[in-house]
């Protein structure tokens, strides 16, 4: 088995494959318009991952996490002893 990793055109990562050989790729429909590597033969800490993209220009993998907006987490009603005891199944 053979490890593929498949490109948008963006430079995002689209999939990450195990397969026989490259000519899977090649005759997929879907996969033979995107770029891909075979990654088989690479140090494992160079493996690819989901969160990588790859720049075509410079043909490197930018391999930083995306930065994430995450909104702020607001108590919106605080928890009250009673009402956690009530569901509990107390009084």
């Amino acid at each position: 088995m053979r490890r593929y990793v498949l490109i948008n055109e963006d430079g995002t990562v689209n999939n990450i494959l195990y397969v026989e050989n490259e000519a899977v790729v090649q005759n997929h429909e879907d996969w033979s318009k995107l770029a891909y590597f075979d990654y088989t033969d690479w140090a494992l800490e160079d493996h690819p991952r989901t969160h990588w993209t790859y720049d075509f220009e410079t043909q490197e993998w930018d391999k930083a996490m995306p930065a994430t907006n995450a909104p702020e987490v607001a108590v919106l009603v605080p928890l009250e002893e009673p009402v956690a005891d009530e569901l509990a199944g107390g009084n």
